[in-house]
């Protein structure tokens, strides 16, 4: 599951301009074996509506994708009305978090892709990948690493128990992003 806004998006400007991350279309790769990708974000099902469709015309204009339906790339889609709010986690009345064992079967074949790590409940922590949080840099090769790192890090979709994975996933990213800054 990933989040949207900071991973996979970048909300700016007044009227919240809907940008993609680069390489979006990597996530495919993901779905290839065997993964199924899904949204998990505590923006609202109209915002999540709104992203899909932009990132899917991104994915299309950039070549990484010729699929139509908004359903085909990701199978699924919790809002906030599943989440739960926390109020004050980060100081304000409408935190959230994303109860993960509540909506999903096996929650060991689950990982959280987010930028944040205080919307995870405290005994899923091992199931959540932090991502580091996109300010809207075309040159970001961020996703590319991730699913690199996943497919590197997890032998099939059918692993029993991802949790040792996320966690080297999270190093990756991380060990990636530094990096960068040189």
């Amino acid at each position: 599951l990933f989040d949207l806004n900071g991973t996979l998006i970048n909300k700016t400007g007044r009227h919240r301009t809907i940008k993609s991350r680069p390489s979006l279309g990597m996530l495919l790769k993901l779905r290839e074996f065997g993964f199924t990708l899904g949204i998990y974000s505590s923006a609202t099902l109209k915002t999540c509506t709104k992203a899909l469709k932009q990132m899917v015309e991104d994915m299309r204009a950039n070549g990484q994708s010729k699929e139509d339906e908004l359903g085909v790339v990701f199978r699924h889609l919790l809002y906030r009305d599943f989440c739960e709010l926390a109020p004050g986690v980060m100081g304000k009345p409408w935190d959230t978090v994303k109860p993960l064992g509540k909506y999903v079967s096996d929650i060991n074949k689950c990982i959280l892709f987010d930028d944040d790590e205080h919307k995870v409940l405290e005994g899923e922590k091992f199931h959540h990948v932090l991502v580091p949080a996109w300010d809207g840099d075309e040159e970001d090769d961020m996703l590319e690493c991730l699913v690199e790192s996943t497919l590197r890090h997890i032998e099939s979709s059918n692993e029993s128990d991802v949790r040792m994975a996320a966690a080297k996933v999270s190093l990756d990213l991380v060990e990636h992003a530094e990096s960068k800054r040189g």
